[in-house]
């Protein structure tokens, strides 16, 4: 639906004359998309329908503007005092057009008789763009509403009549024949949320395969695709409502295991009411500039969903090393239900930890080289880290928390610690982990690949290679370019800090940016830091890597940050590679 409006609106007199001189104003609304979240999500959590209006060109303040537009739209609207009364104030929101959608929206919803349904206005990132939440009942009902709310308020703009009443008449036949919408019937099974910027992935592979030892049979969802009991059952990213409720419904699954990533929370909510078990790794910047996330305390907005969503006296895990994730006990919507709280460090001196043990709290800490589960004043020795594949020896310490995070999910179903360790130890990186911090020999040297895209992962890669005394590392790096040049940047500065050496690579989906534009910034920043006389580019990215796997030598380590995993793969079988944890 796209209308052009020109709304007229008269400027006030002035010395030299007492006519109002009338000013216009070009309106474009155009109703850009309409999706339905069909579960908790970042508007409520309740389902919801949400559209995207584009306002092109349009006055934010038309109240202030326009005091007949109040009159007019006084006459559409059914003469109750409930639809009315919430728009006769002038707005102080950022546009109090799609503050207006929302309202007659919310009030005729509730007119047809759909509850108490409410509703939010939110920006979407992109200029001009709104996104518009209104709770509903009966989806169809409340798509035709909304829809209906925004002809409402075109026909205000340009002075026209508008017959209301036949349209409440229509939206009551629609919710009268539409069944409710709502998440199908969280089956009687332990459902296992995990969320966070890094980390989230292979703590859930690495749950699902601990988990094995209940004898039940596990469902898991990751961003590789679905698995039952370990085996791909569908191949894509499948962290979105939809998979969880697939999972959910398959009637041999006995728990499942949900990688909850953030663009399924944003774009279609959660595909289940409530978790028993929710596991928050971190949240730290990534995704800036993207979807109307304009900071960290916005991801922490989305993320904590999770968190609200851990039904009374389920368990919230979260780590108390990570400042967002520790802090998210303080809001409201998570304390408001009770719940067990336990949290996992790498230090027993955490404060955080120590406070929770004060209290006879469940807490997870490292000492030793050996991860301990503290109950009050009782300790438990559950796995040695030297004997955890993905810890490297011990120099990884995010494989240590994710670990950490794996068997406090399996603690909370009350695994004994000798079967988690068992699970601990034979979990394989290149095998249960494709892709996440895969380490090989190949040649004289080694090549180790991983998935980081953002400053936090970066860092943690760049803590781990340090601690290999001894060897050469080259980085070869790039970054999506669909993030803020200052997360780019940071991300590329903490790379230069971190590698003796750094290749910058091209990616496949250049997302919005120019081609070599993202490379070029990186290499400034390698000229800039002073330890490399020049900057080597190699935009295809599978080239790049297998060129430097070609030429490398003895105590040499190439950290290869891939974009598609495959040709990473295809390579590193070329040249006889052999996976391994140990130097």
């Amino acid at each position: 639906m796209t209308r052009t409006i020109y709304l007229r609106i008269y400027s006030p007199p002035n010395k030299l004359s007492f006519r109002r001189k009338p000013i216009f104003y070009l309106v474009i609304m155009r109703i850009k998309r309409i999706r339905t979240l069909a579960g908790p999500n970042i508007f409520s959590h309740r389902t919801a329908i949400v559209m995207q209006l584009e306002l092109d060109k349009a006055d934010e303040k038309v109240f202030l503007k326009d005091t007949d537009f109040m009159r007019r739209l006084e006459g559409i609207l059914p003469k109750a005092e409930s639809v009315t009364r919430e728009m006769r104030e002038i707005r102080t929101a950022e546009n109090d057009l799609a503050e207006t959608v929302k309202d007659i929206a919310v009030n005729l919803i509730n007119l047809a008789g759909r509850g108490d349904c409410g509703g939010t206005v939110r920006f979407s990132g992109d200029e001009g763009i709104y996104e518009i939440a209104v709770e509903y009942k009966s989806e169809r009902a409340a798509r035709f509403l909304l829809e209906t709310s925004v002809e409402i308020v075109q026909a205000a703009l340009e002075n026209k009549s508008f017959e209301i009443s036949g349209k409440i008449v229509e939206a009551l036949a629609i919710s009268t024949a539409s069944e409710v919408e709502t998440i199908p019937a969280s089956r009687n099974i332990p459902t296992v949320a995990i969320t966070g910027t890094n980390g989230k992935t292979t703590v859930t592979r690495l749950t699902a395969h601990v988990l094995r030892a209940t004898g039940k049979n596990i469902g898991t969802a990751t961003t590789d695709g679905i698995l039952f009991n370990g085996e791909i059952k569908a191949l894509g990213d499948t962290t979105g409502p939809a998979s969880a409720r697939k999972i959910l419904e398959d009637p041999e699954v006995g728990i499942a295991v949900l990688e909850t990533a953030r663009g399924g929370i944003m774009r279609r909510g959660l595909g289940w009411d409530w978790a028993d078990i929710a596991v928050v790794t971190n949240i730290t910047e990534d995704h800036i500039g993207q979807d109307g996330i304009e900071s960290v305390a916005d991801l922490v907005n989305i993320k904590s969903l999770i968190a609200e969503r851990v039904r009374e006296n389920g368990t919230l895990i979260l780590n108390a090393d990570d400042p967002e994730s520790a802090a998210l006990i303080d809001r409201p919507a998570v304390s408001q239900i009770k719940k067990r709280i336990v949290y996992f460090a790498m230090s027993e001196e955490n404060p955080i930890l120590k406070a929770r043990a004060a209290i006879g709290g469940t807490i997870y800490f490292v000492r030793d080289n050996w991860i301990y589960e503290g109950r009050g004043s009782d300790v438990t020795p559950i796995a040695e880290t030297a004997k955890i594949p993905i810890a490297m020896n011990s120099t990884a310490d995010f494989q240590i928390q994710n670990a950490m995070a794996a068997v406090a999910v399996s603690r909370a179903l009350d695994l004994p610690p000798e079967k988690i360790a068992e699970g601990l130890y034979s979990f394989q990186n290149q095998i249960h982990n494709p892709g996440r911090s895969n380490f090989y020999r190949v040649g004289k040297g080694y090549a180790l690949i991983d998935y980081g895209h953002n400053p936090k992962a970066v860092e943690a890669i760049c803590r781990m290679t340090a601690r290999w005394k001894g060897k050469f590392i080259t980085g070869i790096v790039s970054f999506p370019g669909d993030r803020l040049d200052s997360v780019i940047e940071a991300a590329g500065r903490i790379a230069v800090a971190g590698f003796d050496r750094i290749i910058v690579k091209g990616d496949v989906n250049l997302r919005g940016r120019e081609t070599g534009e993202v490379a070029e910034m990186l290499c400034r920043l390698v000229l800039e830091a002073g330890n490399q006389n020049e900057c080597k580019i190699v935009l295809d990215a599978a080239q790049a890597f297998e060129d430097a796997v070609a030429e490398i030598k003895e105590n040499d380590i190439i950290v290869f940050f891939y974009e598609k995993l495959a040709p990473a793969l295809a390579t590193l079988e070329k040249y006889g590679a052999v996976a391994t944890t140990t130097f």
